[in-house]
């Protein structure tokens, strides 16, 4: 009777074992599942973070060419301007002095009919 109270005892312990090895299996196995969950969460985050990565870099370098043909442009049209203000300082500075050649030209038409009137005057 004592040894098969003894074996029965073993035996409950055994099985006892069994089972909380059997619960923490399980608890295993449910962990590791999660663990790939997440991991696949992980993964697709990072896919998705990597492709935004991509997007704004795309982004960033189309704006660096944006700005580098604005900056050209913009010389393009500073370099224009400068020439046709050179341009018209050069038209004004003509005027100018088509306007004193021409004045000269009449004080010299005034002075010649001056002298011609006085000339006509003496006779």
């Amino acid at each position: 009777e004592e040894g098969e109270r003894r074996v029965r005892q073993e035996v409950a312990e055994r099985q006892r074992k069994v089972g909380e090895a059997e619960r923490l299996m399980r608890k295993a196995q449910g962990e590791a599942a999660k663990l790939r969950e997440d991991a696949k969460a992980a993964d697709a985050n990072l896919q998705r973070v990597s492709q935004e990565l991509r997007e704004m870099e795309n982004g960033r370098d189309t704006a660096q060419a944006q700005l580098a043909e604005s900056r050209g442009q913009l010389l393009k049209e500073q370099k224009g301007r400068h020439a046709l203000m050179l341009r018209r300082e050069k038209l004004e500075a003509e005027v100018v002095r088509l306007r004193q050649a021409l004045e000269a030209e009449r004080r010299g038409e005034r002075a010649a009919r001056l002298r011609q009137q006085q000339a006509e005057g003496l006779q």
